[in-house]
């Protein structure tokens, strides 16, 4: 698709991207906890996600776990 970048920047932060690295083979990976907020009568949800990119960035897998409602 036109306008959509294979690869972008993760930049490190102590809050959204606090886990981001490589492993010992040279792939990059990125953990974070994201969040959706309960609205009216919807509970939200926590989950915990790990994407994982080959060494140039492109993105290899991404790993999404549901870990249930605040």
């Amino acid at each position: 698709m036109e306008g959509i970048p294979e690869t972008f920047p993760i930049n490190h932060d102590d809050h959204h991207a606090k886990h981001i690295g490589r492993t010992v083979d040279g792939r990059q990976f990125f953990l974070t906890t994201p969040f959706v907020a309960a609205h009216g009568r919807e509970l939200g949800g926590e989950y915990i996600a790990l994407f994982t990119f080959d060494v140039n960035g492109k993105l290899l897998d991404a790993t999404i776990d549901d870990l249930g409602s605040r």
